[in-house]
C-alpha cells in the first residue's frame, strides 16, 4: 500500500500543480458545468436533465417551422432561439416567461454554487419543467401536422 501512495503521490501532486493549464474550450464549459451541478445533488442532476429535455422540444419545434442551419442555431442561448417561435405563434407570452424562470433557476444552479435550491423548491421546479416538456412536445406535433 505505501509502494502505491508513494508512486501515485507525485503524479497527483504535478496534477494539482498544473489545474491552471487546463483549457476548456468556451462551446464546452457550460456542458462542464451542467455535469458539475448534476453530480452535487439528486435534485439538481434532475433538473439539469429535464432542462435538457425542455431544449430538445424547442430544437425540435424550430426544425420543424424552419430550415436554418440546425448546427448554428444548436450553439445560440435557449432564450434566443425562442424569438423564431414566438414570432410565429407557437409559443406565447405565458409560456416564454415559464421558460425564462426555468432557465433562470437552470442558471443558478449551474453557475451559482453559492446558491442553493430546497429539496421542496426544486421538486416544484421540476414539476413545472414536465409541464412545460409536455406542453412543448404536443406542440411539436401539431406544428408537423401543419407542415
Amino acid at each position: 500500500m505505501t509502494s502505491l501512495i508513494s508512486e501515485v503521490k507525485p503524479k497527483i501532486e504535478d496534477a494539482i500543480k498544473n489545474l491552471d493549464k487546463v483549457e476548456v474550450p468556451e462551446e464546452e464549459r457550460d456542458e462542464l458545468a451542467e455535469v458539475v451541478a448534476s453530480k452535487t445533488s439528486t435534485f439538481y442532476g434532475e433538473y439539469i436533465q429535464k432542462w435538457k429535455s425542455v431544449e430538445r422540444e424547442i430544437y425540435e419545434l424550430l426544425k420543424a417551422i424552419g430550415p436554418e442551419d440546425n448546427e448554428l442555431r444548436r450553439h445560440r442561448p435557449v432564450m434566443m432561439q425562442l424569438k423564431p417561435l414566438i414570432d410565429a405563434g407557437i409559443i406565447d407570452k405565458a409560456v416564454f416567461h415559464e421558460l425564462r424562470e426555468a432557465n433562470h433557476v437552470r442558471n443558478i444552479i449551474v453557475h451559482e454554487s453559492d446558491r442553493h435550491f430546497s429539496n421542496d423548491e426544486l421538486l416544484y421546479r421540476i414539476e413545472n419543467l414536465d409541464k412545460i416538456i409536455d406542453y412543448l412536445s404536443e406542440l411539436e406535433v401539431t406544428v408537423g401536422n401543419d407542415s
